[in-house]
Order: structure tokens, then sequence, then C-alpha cells
């Protein structure tokens, strides 16, 4: 079996403008579901499809969650978590430092 090699996010923004929780949970739950469909290649072994499992998981939950539920924030920050791994070397998912409602993958400044 050839060993897939995982495809990363392009620097720039997810969502921009708004910190409102229903749209961080819509934006951020597709741009996951965005990556795990363009990786279908790397969900292929067991723990792949484990990971893959509970990356869709949580894009349900993200979908089911109530905004306006105090814990929908841990939705968000467990989205975003997730998305880190799909930054590319050298890059963070979160915040512009320049703007921060500006969320997305960018370069680390060292």
């Amino acid at each position: 079996m050839e060993k897939t090699t995982m495809r990363y996010a392009e620097i720039g923004t997810v969502i921009h403008g708004t910190g409102r929780t229903e749209d961080l949970l819509d934006s951020l739950a597709s741009e996951l579901e965005h990556h795990i469909q363009r990786n279908a290649e790397e969900w292929c072994s067991d723990d792949g499809r484990k990971r893959r499992d509970r990356y869709m998981t949580l894009v349900g939950d993200a979908r089911e969650t109530d905004p306006d539920d105090p814990d929908s924030i841990e939705v968000v920050l467990e989205l975003m978590d997730t998305l880190s791994k799909f930054a590319p070397d050298g890059c963070y998912f979160g915040s512009h430092p320049g703007d921060g409602s500006d969320i997305g993958f960018w370069p680390n400044e060292d």
C-alpha cells in the first residue's frame, strides 16, 4: 500500500468579521469537513478511519450545537484545535495577529 501525503490547508482566512458563536460553528465545521474530504486517502488505515470518524463526529456535534448554550464555545475551541492539525508546517490556525476577527491559517511569526 502506498503511503499517502496529508493535504494541508492554504494560508488565509476561513472566517472574518464575526465572533458570533453560530457563525463560528458553521464556518469551522464546514472547513473541517472540507479537509476531511480532501484527505480521503489519508483515512484508509484503521487508525485513519478512527481519526476521520472523530473528526466527522465533531462536525456533526458543531452542526447540532445550540449557539446560545454556554458550552457551545467548547465545541468552537475543539474545532479550532482540530483544524490546527491541518495547518502547514510553520503555520497555525487561529486569529490573525493584526486582526483578531480574521480567523484562518497563518504563518508563525518568529
